[in-house]
């Protein structure tokens, strides 16, 4: 199918958006996810005192909505893209200055954070980049506090698997959370149209 075709050829961008093409690509990312975002989102919860993190934020679109709810913890987004960091940053210029939200370049393998200080974790449309589930969320239980949850959301089937995107099952993802320490795992399932949105939420 030509979708496939165009989807193995842009793969890097999802991955990894850079430059002008990455700039454009990351907005409509941000776009056509707004309401898989919003779900997600609404599993979690969130209080104006929760401490969260946005692994691999983006254009910063998601934790611009955060910054009306979460208004006395602290909002930190972390993704590997210079560029997405760049539009974020412009995006969020008034609640980074404010400090209310801070934003950091890296990856979740190896997050620049002290340990128990978030109470909510969620990744959006991530976890296809992830080579190694188990060092990932053993990563994110070491810097959720107790009782704090990680929402891990992706849609089954994705267009198509490559060198650049993983195709993980249900059972894979879970195991990797047990494996890791999480006490719990529960799943949410809803449809944005013909796709399966499928969210992990998993307690510590």
């Amino acid at each position: 199918m030509l979708s496939q075709v165009i989807f193995r050829l842009l793969s890097f961008q999802y991955r990894f958006p850079s430059g002008f093409l990455g700039r454009y690509i990351g907005t409509k990312m941000d776009e056509r996810n707004d309401r898989q975002s919003d779900w997600v989102i609404s599993l979690l919860d969130l209080k104006p005192k929760d401490n969260v993190l946005d692994v691999g934020f983006a254009t910063g679109r998601v934790l611009k909505k955060l910054a009306k709810t979460v208004t006395l913890g602290k909002l930190c987004g972390l993704d590997p893209s210079e560029t997405m960091n760049n539009v974020a940053s412009e995006r969020l210029t008034r609640e980074i200055h404010s400090g209310r939200v801070q934003l950091y370049k890296g990856y979740a393998e190896n997050p620049p954070f002290q340990p128990n200080t978030f109470t909510k974790i969620f990744a959006v449309h991530v976890v296809y980049f992830w080579e190694d589930l188990k060092t990932v969320f053993t990563q994110l239980l070491k810097i959720l506090t107790r009782g704090g949850v990680v929402a891990i959301y992706y849609v089954s089937p994705i267009i198509s698997s490559n060198k650049n995107f993983h195709e993980y099952s249900e059972e894979q993802i879970r195991t990797a959370m047990l494996e890791a320490g999480f006490k719990t795992v529960q799943t949410e399932n809803k449809l944005f149209g013909k796709q399966k949105g499928v969210c992990l939420l998993a307690k510590k």
